[in-house]
């Protein structure tokens, strides 16, 4: 039988629920609703987290979605197992957002991977380990909804055999990461948005797909007016323009949907909503950048990757 002790939560660590909220409200009344401890303190590598842990006495410690690289003096204590669920197939994709990742790689499958927990990120030894396939058109949101389903699955049997191993005295069964295998990406920042039109048509759709629902994409007119562009759709066309126009040219902007080129003749993306953003970094009400549009989005002008 295993018993949760207590869920501390990362928006709790943050103070900053904005981006967070809704699950942070899901996770905030599913430990209310089953008596949990909700435990709180500035973060876990926090001298209050280490008292927490001395009161409790926790054997397993499991970590997901946490926004700090624990410290030695958690990770070695003796009597506690830090154990991390990492959403890929490690040693492949670590960091902080395999989803956008293994999209950006256009992998064909990723996983979960729980592991033991060591000063290098994600480097532990596997404890347990799955596989799930990637579609065609998979998002960073979908991806992370599948990942999810597949650690819920995951997770009593992880239960198990830890308790095994911590109750029982079961030899606790370890594979070691490949270190020939592995491959590590770095954090997602808002300028990873910048859209490649340099690529194909798949690149561009591929690009969009592991960006969402982290970062905006995004793109400069003429070099003079950063635009961010939302939902962007991309569309076969029957026959392709007898003129090849370079990917991210304007084609037409009418009832409020802007079309632009690809590299691929035979593929457009349609935009229906947008906003300007100013020199000073400012991002004008969408109503305003729907109003000026009709002065901006005339045929035949490019996006293009940076400001003049």
């Amino acid at each position: 039988v295993c018993e949760v002790v207590g869920v501390f939560r990362w928006a709790s660590k943050l103070g900053e629920t904005r981006f967070w909220e809704p699950v942070e409200n899901i996770l905030k009344n599913t430990v209310q609703a089953h008596g949990i401890p909700d435990l709180v303190c500035p973060g876990m590598n926090h001298y209050e987290f280490s008292t927490i842990l001395e009161r409790y006495q926790p054997d397993v410690v499991l970590v997901a979605s946490w926004g700090e690289i624990l410290k030695p003096h958690l990770l070695e204590r003796s009597d506690t197992l830090f154990v991390n669920c990492h959403p890929s197939k490690l040693p492949a994709h670590r960091g902080a957002n395999p989803y956008a990742s293994v999209i950006l790689a256009d992998e064909k499958e990723t996983g979960v991977t729980f592991h033991l927990m060591v000063p290098e990120i994600d480097a532990g030894p596997i404890l347990l380990q799955e596989t799930c396939e990637l579609t065609e058109h998979e998002t960073g949101d979908s991806l992370r909804q599948k990942c999810g389903d597949v650690a819920a699955r995951m997770t009593p049997i992880l239960l198990k055999k830890l308790a095994a191993h911590c109750i029982d005295g079961a030899p606790l069964e370890t594979k070691v990461q490949d270190p020939s295998q592995q491959s590590y990406y770095p954090p997602l920042k808002p300028e990873s948005g910048l859209i490649p039109w340099e690529l194909d048509a798949k690149g561009v759709y591929r690009h969009c797909r592991a960006m969402f629902p982290w970062n905006v994409c995004y793109s400069y007119l003429e070099g003079r007016r950063m635009v961010r562009l939302f939902s962007p759709h991309f569309m076969p066309v029957p026959q392709p323009n007898p003129q090849p126009v370079p990917g991210g040219t304007i084609l037409a902007y009418r009832r409020g949907i802007l079309t632009i080129a690809l590299s691929d003749p035979y593929w457009v993306m349609e935009v229906p909503a947008f906003q300007m953003v100013g020199r000073e970094g400012g991002a004008w009400p969408l109503w305003l950048s729907r109003l000026v549009a009709p002065l901006w989005f005339k045929p035949g002008k490019r996006f293009g990757p940076k400001m003049l």
